[in-house]
Parts: structure tokens; C-alpha cells; sequence
């Protein structure tokens, strides 16, 4: 959605030295044609995200924050400072606000059953001895401490069974959701959103009043990083099972490409491969056997 400019308001008087500034509210910000298209042009080339022609009100609601923090005229000030990227806090600021991170514990449960019916059963079968798991685009942790929690549940049902040392890598590019994931800490009602009362029993403490913290077993195989999914991912070493779900839905054909194979590059081979249930490998589909598992697809790598 495009707004007219406004008119120009009369110049206000500048302050003498020394006097202190009162605090302005966030402006409204006035998006043309013109500055939407640039805008949504730096945005995609910093995060791969691709806004659609009709996101207007979502840039002016979540960026007018930034606009009045950084002293910024308008959007596409905004822009113009994020293209020159001399202020690296900006680009991180607004890649920050623009990210959606919807996410729950157990989302969309397949994915979760396939690694305690399917990948975890291989692992043990093959005699690992320690196994990898990227958890890439993280939000605020819920799906990596989710297989954490299947890891733990895996070895107690089947105590008999030697299951391998699991370390789960989480990646995103937002610091305000990777702090968040870091700290294992979570609001009793973001802990409801998926959790069972036996687990939320079993795996979380009491903080403060209306906060829990993940028990240390959960949180101790989980480790954070940040990292853009469009760039070079090696530096994380290999893995064995990585996760990338609702995340390619925000990326043109191309970046898509581009995502996977980054991802590609860090799988060992006959590594899994887990997207989400809107999300298919395009012309890379066919480095992968793809198996049906209940009303999902589990991907692994030739």
C-alpha cells in the first residue's frame, strides 16, 4: 500500500547549544512509489527476504521506529543509508524489524516424529557415535530446543540403545530473537504454544513470576550463532540433519537456489533434509530421494 507525500510542514526553530532535545515521537512515514521499490531492492539483497507490492503498511508500521532513532528523514533515507552501509546497526535494525519469527514448540509435529522414528533409528542402526543438527532460521529457539527434547526422550524410551551424542547448531539473522533463544527463557504463554502439560512439566523451572527457563539437559545441546542463510555456510562444519522450514517462501526462485545450496554444501553425505510442507528443492530436488512420511516429506541427500 503507497501513500501521497504530505505536504512539507514549516521549518521548526533548532535548538540553542547545549539545550537538551525533548523526545519526538516516531514519524509517519510518507512512502512513494518509488521508495517502496528501492527499499524492498536494499532489503532483499541484505536478507533475501522479497516483500510483495502490497506491504506498504508493514514498512511504515515497523520501521518508523528506526526512522526516528537514527534521525532518518524518511524511508528513503532509510534506504539510502542502508546501500552506502556505513552504519552496520541500521542494516542489522531493519533486517531485525522486518523479519517475521512465528514459530511454536513442535510445529507442524512431522518433522519431529521423523527424527524420533526415522533419523534417530538410521543413526543408531549405522553406530554413530555423535550426530549434527542445523536448525537454520531458529526465530527464537523453539524448534531447536524441540529436538533437543526429542533426543532426550529417544534415549529414555530405549535405554537399551546406544544413541549417538546429538549437538544441534541454531542460525538466524535477527540478534533480538537470537538473544531471546540464547537466554532459554520464555513466557508461560509462549511455553503453552505446543507444549503438552507433561512436558512443559518436565522441561521447564519456574524464573520469575510468569517466566520459565529450560532445564539445563534441554538447553545445554543447543548452541546459537547468527548467520544469513544466503551466505557461506561452511565455516559451521557438517551435518547430518538440517532443518529449513518456512523460510524459503520469503526468497525469489533464485535465492532459493542459492539457500539450498549453501545448505547442501554443510550436509554430510545421506544426510536429511527437512523444509517446510509448503516448500519444495526446485531443480535441486533431484540430489535428494524424497520420502512421504505422515502428511510431510522427509528429503535425504544422495
Amino acid at each position: 500500500m503507497t501513500h501521497p507525500e504530505r505536504p512539507a510542514r514549516p521549518p521548526q526553530a533548532t535548538p540553542a547549544a547545549g539545550t537538551p532535545r525533548r523526545p519526538t515521537a516516531a514519524p509517519e512515514i510518507a512512502i512513494t512509489p518509488e521508495a517502496y521499490e528501492r527499499f524492498c531492492t536494499a532489503l532483499e539483497k541484505h536478507s533475501g527476504i522479497l516483500l510483495g507490492p502490497n506491504k506498504g503498511y508493514l514498512v511504515s508500521s515497523r520501521l518508523a521506529p528506526l526512522i526516528a532513532k537514527f534521525s532518518l528523514a524518511n524511508l528513503l533515507a532509510l534506504t539510502e543509508a542502508m546501500v552506502k552501509g556505513t552504519d552496520p546497526r541500521l542494516v542489522a535494525a531493519v533486517v531485525d524489524a522486518m523479519t517475521t519469527n512465528e514459530t511454536k514448540w513442535f510445529r507442524d509435529e512431522y518433522p519431529f516424529a521423523a527424527l524420533a522414528e526415522c533419523v534417530l533409528p538410521d543413526w543408531v542402526d549405522a553406530k554413530k557415535f555423535s550426530a549434527r543438527v542445523l536448525s537454520a532460521a531458529c526465530s527464537t529457539g523453539q524448534e531447536s530446543y524441540s529436538v533437543s527434547m526429542v533426543v532426550s526422550e529417544y534415549a529414555k524410551r530405549f535405554p537399551s540403545q546406544k544413541v549417538p551424542r546429538v549437538s544441534v547448531v541454531a542460525t538466524d539473522i535477527s540478534d533480538s530473537v537470537l538473544d531471546q533463544a540464547r537466554a532459554a527463557r520464555y513466557s508461560d504463554k509462549e511455553v503453552m504454544r505446543g507444549l503438552t502439560p507433561e512436558r512443559q512439566r518436565a522441561y521447564f523451572e519456574v524464573d520469575s513470576p510468569g517466566m520459565l527457563v529450560l532445564k539445563r539437559e534441554i538447553a545445554e545441546r543447543v548452541t546459537f550463532q547468527k548467520r544469513n542463510l544466503l551466505n557461506d555456510l561452511t565455516a559451521l562444519g557438517k551435518f547430518d540433519l538440517v532443518y529449513c522450514r518456512n523460510v524459503l517462501i520469503y526468497f525469489s526462485n533464485a535465492r532459493k537456489q542459492r539457500v539450498i545450496g549453501n545448505l547442501m554444501k554443510v550436509m554430510n553425505p545421506g544426510a536429511y533434509f527437512i523444509v517446510g510442507g509448503s516448500e519444495s528443492l526446485g531443480a535441486l530436488g533431484p540430489q535428494f530421494t524424497m520420502t512421504p512420511f505422515k502428511g510431510g516429506v522427509i528429503y535425504q541427500l544422495k
